[in-house]
């Protein structure tokens, strides 16, 4: 199930740790916000991350990474210094994801604050970052270009949203 909490033993402390470190949360397009050495990208919509089925086509990543949790990181909380994170699970819906995007209270969800979002699996071998207002998205690792995962990427792009 999706949500905030990383307890249990299913990688998820490991995913938040790796979005955590994986993306410079001070950055800001046009620099590269990612940490470390990354050299190649794949741009793709920014209303992708967006979207409530966004979470079907992290689970089809996690397939192909081998990794049980990804974590998403809303990079602009509205407390200073306080993220917010949700955890994406082989059994997390839709439904579950359209939570936070909405907001408990309308005008108070992910989608009416956010200006920055990443993502990333357990097992490091990817990280996506969107900025949403400004129509830019981008991300995956050099392991992630592989053909298997250009495969799934193109396939889970190319599937229409709902």
């Amino acid at each position: 199930m999706g949500n905030i909490s990383d307890s249990g033993n299913d990688g998820c402390h490991e995913a938040r740790e790796n979005v955590s470190t994986r993306v410079k949360p001070d950055c800001r397009f046009p620099r590269n916000i990612f940490a470390g050495d990354w050299s190649d990208f794949s741009f793709f919509d920014s209303d992708w991350m967006t979207q409530p089925d966004f979470v079907d086509h992290v689970k089809a990543f996690l397939d192909v990474d081998g990794a049980q949790c990804a974590c998403l990181w809303n990079l602009d909380s509205e407390v200073p210094n306080e993220p917010r994170f949700f955890f994406v699970r082989q059994q997390t819906t839709s439904k579950e994801y359209r939570a936070p995007l909405r907001g408990k209270t309308p005008g108070y969800g992910w989608l009416d604050a956010m200006e920055r979002i990443a993502c990333a699996s357990a097992s490091s071998a990817w990280c996506m970052y969107c900025e949403p207002n400004n129509d830019i998205s981008y991300g995956f690792s050099e392991r992630a270009l592989s053909p298997e995962w250009r495969d799934v990427f193109l396939a889970e792009y190319s599937v229409p949203s709902s």
